[in-house]
């Protein structure tokens, strides 16, 4: 309602920042993966190499969740796809992010009139909305704002696709953010992460600026990878297999030498202050939070991997 009240009185500023689509795409799907497997339902996101856009990924992350939201809670059996696509063309990305679901469908008579205020598709098996009927609006609304279009569709095994479309100007200044630290030249990245979707998207952006980042799949390797390599800067997920983040911190520092110096970031959805605090009591140096946005990773990247250069 706070929104709604906000897009009335034109009130709603958008942000245009540096962001990666997929984090957008894949960050909506964590966040709904308990309730769906809670249900018994598949949940799998299909992401195209989409390159980074300027945008306001939380207003577009809204949009999904919604999408997201209403699949899981319409669907009792099956799945649901989250799909994201894009083209590149003159400096914009054409962007399509789609929730395809097998839950009860919709009404082909009513789907004109499900993005509208105060309209409910509301017969039974076919309903689609709650809380008023103010979800599906207020995301056709801040579709609109950012200069894009959502739409609704009957799939043809009886479920429901839910589409938004929009183009976004491509994020320029690569290669320029490493260099504002004064000291120059590539950094040399570790990055420990069980996940491997997690792993490509952050190696994507950090090679955007001509950063080089190896990867491990937990903290065993983290360390292992660190013993055999020299590095600027570790970035380190904390919830892993074998030896999680925390623990493969306090190893490295127990090493000595670099390892006592190399700056370690924590790269996790967990951010309460109290763990926070963990993180830095075991030697770590900051945090970012999942999903990762371009802005904050590059910024925090070019900081630490200053510091730690040469160490």
């Amino acid at each position: 309602m706070i929104l709604l009240a906000a897009l009335d009185a034109g009130e709603v500023s958008l942000k245009a920042e540096p962001f990666e689509p997929g984090a957008v795409t894949r960050g909506a799907a964590d966040r709904f993966a308990g309730e769906a497997a809670d249900k018994g339902l598949s949940l799998t996101v299909e992401a195209d190499g989409v390159a980074a856009v300027e945008g306001d990924a939380e207003r577009l992350g809204l949009i999904l969740d919604h999408f997201v939201g209403n699949a899981v809670k319409f669907t009792e059996t099956g799945g649901i796809v989250i799909r994201l696509e894009g083209a590149a063309r003159e400096g914009q990305a054409d962007l399509t992010m789609s929730v395809t679901d097998t839950g009860p469908g919709i009404d082909e008579s009513r789907i004109a009139a499900l993005f509208d205020r105060f309209v409910q598709a509301d017969d039974g098996a076919t309903r689609r909305k709650s809380g008023g009927g103010l979800g599906l609006a207020v995301c056709k609304e801040l579709a609109e704002l950012m200069g894009g279009a959502v739409c609704a569709s009957a799939t043809p095994d009886g479920g429901a696709r839910f589409e938004l479309r929009l183009s976004l100007p491509l994020a320029g200044g690569a290669g320029g953010q490493a260099d504002e630290t004064g000291e120059g030249g590539p950094l040399r990245v570790l990055y420990a992460d069980d996940n491997a979707s997690n792993r490509a998207v952050v190696v994507a952006m950090l090679a955007s600026q001509g950063h080089r980042c190896d990867t491990a799949e937990d903290g065993a390797q983290a360390v292992k990878a660190f013993l055999g390599g020299t590095y600027d800067l570790v970035l380190m997920d904390i919830q892993m297999p074998v030896m999680d983040g925390v623990e493969a911190a306090r190893t490295i520092r127990a090493l000595g030498g670099a390892g006592a110096s190399t700056p370690i970031v924590a790269l996790t959805a967990n951010t309460l202050d109290s763990q926070v605090r963990s993180y830095l009591e075991a030697g770590m140096q900051d945090c970012i939070a999942k999903p990762v946005m371009m802005p904050e990773l590059l910024a925090k990247t070019a900081a630490w991997g200053a510091r730690g250069r040469g160490s």
